[in-house]
Formats: structure tokens, C-alpha cells, sequence
């Protein structure tokens, strides 16, 4: 009875170890992307879906990861009752974490991007570390409140309101589709949405040098993690 058991316990062991060594063989670390990151910001109502398919499909075309983020979770809505996933909001990500940056138009960008202060941060650091920041129709006037237009040469929507934005901050208006000045690209219209992300990807390094984003996210996580205090051992009363 006692030499069975110990054949059976020595047979268990061997099952048990043949399938842990399995496991590990198979749990290979995953392989790092090291294509160039764009963060494709869109407002969260009534985005431009033309703009945002000649975005992501000039980036696919120049083997760029394109990240779309916004200023609210989930889902954004198009103009056209379009939809696109958000990956990340605006607060959740660092200007490290992407090669680049495009804002799309549309007529939900003034109300939800020109003045949004996470844009702002985001348009701010990424130009100090002077990576590409792209632009399209009225989204350019999101860069002038970013206060990283002035001085410069841009193009924009025309429209009273841009044309007015653009003077008041010393930003020189050209009459032309799309504008390179600088890492700063700015279209006029949709139709120069492909143009703008041309312009960009040629500036993006061939390989990433964004710190990832998982990285980002797993720091946020731990950072936002609430403390819990203990409740330490209750006074004995003094007897």
C-alpha cells in the first residue's frame, strides 16, 4: 500500500511538472512596437470622419501607429453620425508617450479643442521637444491658444473668428492648402488632411523614441491607487 502511493504521488509529479514547464516555454515576452506613435486627437462630437480617414490612412501608409484620443472615454461621434473608439483621453497620456500630434476639424473642435487645457499641455510639450504638430480646417486655432503659433506662418479655415484669432496673435495667415513651418503643419481645408499627415510623418523618426504607453498607463494606475490606512490596535483602558 505504502510503495503504491509513493509510485502514484511520483506520477502526479511528473504530470505537474511536465505541464508548468509548458507554460513557461509558451509565455515568450511580447515583442516591442517600435513604429512611430502619432496621437490623432479628436473632439468628441461632430469630428470630421474624411479628416480622420486620411489621417489614419496616411499613417498606416507610413507604417505609423496611430492612437486616437480625445477629451471624453469610449466613443466619439462624427459629424455624419460616424464613430470612433478613444483609446486614451487627453489627461490619461504625457507629450513622452508620442512621436507626433494631429488635431482633426470639424465643428465640434471649437467647443470641445480650442480651449481644452490637457490639449494645451499636450501641443506645449510635445513642441518644446520639437516633434511634429499637425492641424486641419479650424483645428489650427486649438495651436494659437496652445500658444505655439505666434511668429509663425500657418494656414486655417478663413473664417471671421480664425481670421481674427490669427492676426491678434501675431500669426502670419497663409493663403495656401497646407503650411510647413517648422514641425508646425496647418491645412486650410479637409481635403488637405492627407497632405498635413504626409508632412508629418516625414518629420517622425524611424524608430519610436515615445516612452510607451502601456508604461505610461501601468504608472498612472499605481500613482492614482488610493492609500489605505490601517486602523491601528484599539487603547486598552487602563484598569
Amino acid at each position: 500500500m505504502q510503495a503504491w502511493f509513493w509510485r502514484w504521488l511520483g506520477l502526479i509529479s511528473i504530470v505537474l511538472g511536465l505541464t508548468w514547464g509548458a507554460e513557461v516555454a509558451e509565455a515568450k515576452p511580447m515583442a516591442r512596437d517600435f513604429r512611430p506613435v502619432v496621437l490623432v486627437v479628436v473632439s468628441p462630437v461632430a469630428y470630421n470622419e474624411s479628416e480622420l480617414k486620411a489621417v489614419q490612412d496616411g499613417l498606416k501608409a507610413k507604417h505609423a501607429r496611430c492612437v486616437i484620443g480625445s477629451t471624453q472615454a469610449r466613443e466619439a461621434k462624427g459629424m455624419m453620425q460616424g464613430t470612433v473608439g478613444v483609446e486614451y483621453t487627453l489627461e490619461q497620456v504625457q507629450a513622452e508617450n508620442f512621436d507626433g500630434l494631429i488635431i482633426v476639424g470639424g465643428s465640434g473642435a471649437k467647443m470641445y479643442l480650442w480651449f481644452n487645457p490637457e490639449l494645451k499641455r499636450l501641443v506645449r510639450g510635445l513642441n518644446k521637444s520639437h516633434r511634429p504638430l499637425g492641424a486641419i480646417s479650424i483645428a489650427p486655432a486649438a495651436l494659437v491658444y496652445a500658444g505655439v503659433l505666434s511668429g509663425h506662418k500657418a494656414s486655417v479655415l478663413p473664417a471671421p473668428e480664425t481670421l481674427k484669432l490669427f492676426a491678434q496673435n501675431n500669426v502670419e495667415i497663409v493663403n495656401s492648402e497646407v503650411t510647413v513651418d517648422g514641425n508646425l503643419v496647418t491645412s486650410t481645408t479637409t481635403n488637405g488632411a492627407s497632405a498635413v499627415t504626409r508632412a508629418v510623418a516625414q518629420m517622425l523618426p524611424h524608430k519610436t523614441r515615445a516612452v510607451p504607453l502601456a508604461a505610461a498607463k501601468l504608472a498612472m494606475e499605481i500613482k492614482a491607487k488610493p492609500t489605505v490606512v490601517l486602523p491601528g490596535p484599539k487603547p486598552r483602558r487602563a484598569e
